[in-house]
């Protein structure tokens, strides 16, 4: 009978070794809940910490340079890929609301500019709401990251 591989070949601890090695290499690259829920994490605290020094800030142009932050921060976030179900879908309603966000305050600009008073009104209203919603969205994810 004629064998092309020495029967030991199989048999030795290289087979293993080498499913070990596949395993690894297939599965042990995925980065961890931990590490994905801290790249969403430091992005919400990055905005946060800008939200923080331009709250008091009153020059349009100022505003929307940070309308432009909350639309930079939702195409990080939409850029980022995660493999866990969950954080794909903070992930998701954490871009919507930076989305929103930065429309609704090139919106109150336009309109305060327009002296549209009903507009500045409403846009000012979807800011509020959106940031409830991320506030929502935030304690469900820290909740979720800190399980297990």
């Amino acid at each position: 009978m004629f064998r092309p591989y020495p029967q030991s070949f199989f048999s030795s601890g290289l087979t293993v070794s080498l499913c070990g090695l596949i395993s690894l290499n297939l599965l042990g690259c995925a980065p961890s809940k931990t590490a994905q829920c801290q790249k969403l994490i430091t992005e919400t605290q990055n905005l946060a910490k800008a939200a923080q020094e331009n709250r008091q800030n009153v020059d349009p142009q100022k505003i929307l340079a940070f309308a432009q932050t909350f639309e930079d921060t939702a195409k990080k976030i939409q850029g980022m890929s995660f493999n866990d179900p969950q954080l794909q879908t903070y992930q998701q309603a954490l871009a919507a609301i930076y989305q929103s966000n930065a429309e609704a305050t090139r919106n109150i600009v336009s309109a305060i500019q327009t002296k549209d008073i009903t507009t500045a009104k409403m846009a000012q209203a979807q800011v509020k709401e959106t940031g409830q919603k991320e506030q929502t969205v935030i304690n469900q994810m820290n909740q979720y990251c800190q399980a297990d």
